[in-house]
């Protein structure tokens, strides 16, 4: 389950959407999916 939320985060950055967003969205930590923002 969390892959797949990590997966979707990765889309969503790639799609220029907002941090928090993708936050509130996938039910990542914000500090989390600015780790995957600096990943990709």
């Amino acid at each position: 389950m969390e892959e797949g939320k990590i997966a979707v985060a990765c889309n969503l950055l790639k799609l220029g959407v907002e941090i928090g967003t993708i936050a509130e969205a996938t039910g990542l930590s914000q500090k989390e999916v600015e780790g995957l923002n600096k990943r990709a």
